[in-house]
């Protein structure tokens, strides 16, 4: 089971930005590279093949 909860502003700014939120579900539950970020947040980063291989990072 996920330990994540999405907050409104993480699910308003998906909405805005038209991302699927099954995106961010892939990057975090198999993500093809993490990052710990200088701010401590993690990066899960995840090539999309319905986008021609680009990446899509999630931060939490």
């Amino acid at each position: 089971m996920r330990q994540i909860e999405l907050s409104r502003h993480a699910e308003d700014m998906l909405r805005e930005r038209e991302i699927p939120e099954e995106w961010l579900w892939r990057a975090i539950d198999s993500p093809d590279h993490i990052e710990i970020g200088a701010d401590g947040n993690t990066h899960y980063i995840k090539s999309l093949t319905e986008q021609g291989g680009r990446f899509f990072t999630c931060d939490c």
